[in-house]
């Protein structure tokens, strides 16, 4: 007993001489979670409040593709397939259509496109309908269209495909 309290006392006393420090004030700028007051706010000054009539001066750009979609319907269910094993959005599930390419496509009519940004190029995605499904997939029941394992990008063009439709109904 004498000697657990006399441990105690020791390291009590270590603690008193300054061996322990309190944590270190935060840096200037963007310390924690938040910022400095948790509001996700930069005090930022110096910005510019208009632009010359040319537009801001272009930092980096990034290349856009284009790309279709051959969007087949029936019967509540949509027609998706899994995209080829390597390459973008390797395997994954998707809707049929062309490769993505920086070259503009030939002029087709759609019904309508999505956008989407990937983290080294963004694409145009045109949906084109179609009667008759193109490639080796399957019909995705549109009420469990979730349980399909889309990419953003699909459900994106999904989403544009549906609401078209919806639009056209009523």
């Amino acid at each position: 007993m004498l000697r657990a309290l006399s441990w105690t006392v020791i390291l009590l006393a270590a603690g008193a001489t300054g061996t322990a420090q309190p944590p270190a004030p935060p840096a200037a700028g963007w310390p924690q979670w938040g910022g400095p007051n948790r509001d996700f706010k930069a005090a930022s000054t110096g910005l510019a409040t208009a632009w010359p009539s040319s537009g801001p001066r272009e930092v980096w750009s990034r290349p856009l593709g284009d790309g279709y979609s051959a969007i087949a319907e029936s019967g509540g269910t949509l027609y998706t397939l899994y995209r080829p094993a390597k390459g973008m959005l390797g395997g994954m599930a998707a809707l049929p259509g062309s490769e993505w390419t920086d070259a503009k496509l030939p002029r087709i009519i759609s019904l309508g496109s999505v956008r989407h940004v990937f983290s080294h190029f963004a694409l145009d995605l045109h949906l084109v309908p179609r009667a008759e499904p193109e490639g080796e997939g399957w019909w995705q029941p549109l009420d469990r269209l979730d349980e399909a394992g889309l990419p953003t990008l699909y459900k994106k063009a999904a989403s544009l495909m549906t609401a078209g439709r919806d639009r056209l109904a009523a």
